[in-house]
């Protein structure tokens, strides 16, 4: 009875499992917890981390980020030490699989592999089916994986699922209702930005580029003649007036590509569903700069630019400003990891670490 009552107690105590965001530069991490309603935050911390230790999602130093990791862990005062994890997009590739008849689970690794540019041998992967005929295939190369599934060992913190970023947006922000009709999530990073296509079934498209508020800033830079950190002074002051330059050609330099994804991606949904996306969510850091949302609606001007859902699934009080901006993606975790039921929906790319 002892041994039973101890293995009880270990799983109870395992939900609500806490979200982990490791990017080049932070690590953010997030636990819920469920109230009368909404759910509120039980729990959250964030770190910077120094320059060089990750370099596009690769870990230079698995010791040092582990110290790190537990160091924000420990300073969250987290009632569980199982967590889930999401890669970026730019890390893994995607596919959705199209049949005209039912697709069977054996079929799903031969169609991805014609389809995709790599080898899935050497790469971890996991599907979900949108539909019986169409299936989202997701595969991630085994050394970023592993590398992670390393630091977390090393954390003595226990990794139950590795998700990806574009998912954990989309349950974060959206909701059943909102996805009645397709929705494009508009994720302006610092490094990179995403384009997610989404309605009831679930993802539909996604491209990542490299493109963000970076590049931006070295635009600024260029057009001013002054160094980088002059121009993200200038660019974080609040009115971005280039006096001397367009700032329109600056912006279309950096994002003009963004929007001919959207009306690509927009243009490719209408023909197989008969339906034309008219809703846009700017989200990530970069979206906050007044003169980025002017931009894309005055290219996208047939798209209602609308906010997230995220505010009606969650009491955030004070806490954290932006938070529903910010950090979405961690977010998204968290409330995938409320319970056993919802930790067992959608992707994890350590459910068969033998394929």
């Amino acid at each position: 009875m002892g041994i039973l009552n101890s293995i009880s107690k270990k799983f109870n105590n395992k939900f609500p499992l806490v979200g982990v965001d490791i990017s080049d530069l932070s690590i953010e991490f997030f636990q819920l917890q469920s109230g009368n309603g909404k759910k509120s935050i039980k729990a959250s911390s964030r770190l910077e981390l120094p320059a060089g230790l990750i370099i596009e999602g690769q870990i230079k130093d698995k010791k040092k980020v582990a110290e790190l990791l537990k160091s924000g862990f420990d300073k969250g005062g987290f009632s569980s030490k199982f967590c889930l994890l999401s890669i970026p997009d730019k890390n893994a590739f995607f596919i959705v699989l199209n049949s005209d008849d039912d697709i069977g689970v054996t079929q799903i690794y031969s169609m991805a592999q014609e389809s995709l540019p790599i080898e899935l041998g050497q790469y971890y992967y996991d599907f979900i089916f949108n539909s019986p005929k169409e299936v989202l295939f997701i595969a991630a190369q085994k050394d970023i994986i592993r590398q992670y599934l390393d630091i977390f060992t090393l954390a003595e913190l226990s990794l139950e699922a590795i998700d990806f970023e574009s998912a954990c947006l989309v349950r974060a922000l959206l909701d059943q209702q909102t996805l009645a009709e397709p929705v494009f999530i508009v994720d302006l990073g610092g490094k990179s930005s995403d384009i997610i296509l989404a309605d009831k079934q679930g993802i539909r498209d996604q491209v990542n580029f490299a493109i963000g508020g970076f590049v931006l800033s070295e635009k600024i830079a260029e057009a001013l003649g002054i160094d980088f950190n002059a121009a993200e002074e200038r660019k974080k002051g609040g009115d971005l007036v280039l006096k001397g330059a367009d700032l329109n050609q600056v912006i279309e330099q950096v994002f003009g590509q963004a929007i001919e994804e959207i009306k690509q991606m927009a243009a490719e949904y209408k023909d197989k569903k008969g339906v034309q996306p008219r809703k846009i969510i700017l989200v990530g850091g970069t979206s906050l700069l007044k003169e980025i949302e002017k931009y894309f609606s005055d290219n996208l001007p047939d798209y209602k630019f609308a906010d997230s859902d995220l505010n009606n699934k969650i009491d955030f009080k004070d806490k954290i400003a932006m938070i529903n901006n910010l950090y979405a993606n961690v977010i998204g975790l968290a409330i995938r990891g409320q319970n056993i039921e919802t930790l067992n929906q959608g992707i994890n790319l350590i459910k068969n670490l033998n394929n």
